[in-house]
C-alpha cells in the first residue's frame, strides 16, 4: 500500500509547477549595490498592476541592477527568468531562449533565427509565472522593442533604457544623493578588498 501512495505522489508532483525545472539566465546583482528602495518598490508596484514597467536613466544610474535585484528577491514568484542584452541582435537573443525551452520544458520552438522570437512570445502568451527583462535599450533604441511593448501577455516584462519614448509605466531612475553616493563608495573598496 505504501509503494502505490508513494507512486501517486511522485505523479502528482510531476505535474505540480514546483516540480519544474526553473528557467533562468539571472545574474546575482552585484554585493555594492546601494538600493533604490523607492525605485525598487515602484518596480514591484507597477509590475503587479500593469504587467509591463520601464525603468528610464543615464547609463551607469542602476538600471540593470535593480532589475537584477527585483528578478532575485523574486525569483520563487517565477518559472522563466530571462535577461536580453539588447546590445545584441535580438532574434539570437530569442533564440538562446528557445533553445533553452525546447530543452528543459519540450516546448517545440523553431530554432530558426528568424522564427524563434514570434514563436517565444506564441509559447509564452500561453504561460504565466514569467518576467523577461530587456536591458541596454539605448538613446532611440526603443523603437526596436516596440512589438514587446504592445504584446498581450500574462507574464511580467521590464524595460531598462536610456530613453522613455515610447516605453510604458515608467520609473526614473534618479542621481545618487551624498550619503547613497558615500555608501556605494564604501562598498566598492569593500568589495575590492575582499578579491
Amino acid at each position: 500500500m505504501n509503494k502505490y501512495l508513494l507512486f501517486i505522489i511522485i505523479l502528482i508532483m510531476s505535474h505540480n509547477s514546483f516540480a519544474y525545472e526553473r528557467i533562468t539566465n539571472l545574474i546575482t546583482p552585484v554585493s555594492y549595490f546601494v538600493n533604490h528602495i523607492k525605485q525598487l518598490n515602484s518596480l514591484k508596484n507597477n509590475l503587479s498592476k500593469y504587467r509591463q514597467v520601464s525603468i528610464v536613466g543615464l547609463s551607469g544610474m542602476g538600471k540593470t541592477q535593480i532589475a537584477r535585484m527585483y528578478a532575485y528577491e523574486n525569483k520563487s514568484n517565477y518559472n522563466i527568468i530571462w535577461f536580453f542584452d539588447c546590445n545584441l541582435d535580438l532574434n539570437n537573443e530569442f533564440l538562446k531562449l528557445a533553445k533553452t525551452l525546447n530543452k528543459l520544458m519540450k516546448a517545440n520552438i523553431s530554432e530558426d533565427t528568424m522564427l524563434a522570437k514570434q514563436e517565444v512570445m506564441n509559447y509564452l502568451t500561453h504561460q504565466n509565472k514569467w518576467l523577461l527583462v530587456f536591458d541596454n535599450l539605448k538613446v532611440n533604441d526603443n523603437k526596436r522593442i516596440q512589438d514587446l511593448v504592445n504584446w498581450e501577455h500574462n507574464g511580467n516584462v521590464i524595460f531598462c533604457s536610456q530613453d522613455s519614448e515610447m516605453l510604458p509605466h515608467t520609473i526614473e531612475m534618479t542621481a545618487f544623493n551624498k550619503e547613497d553616493a558615500v555608501t556605494l563608495a564604501s562598498n566598492l573598496l569593500k568589495s575590492k578588498d575582499n578579491k
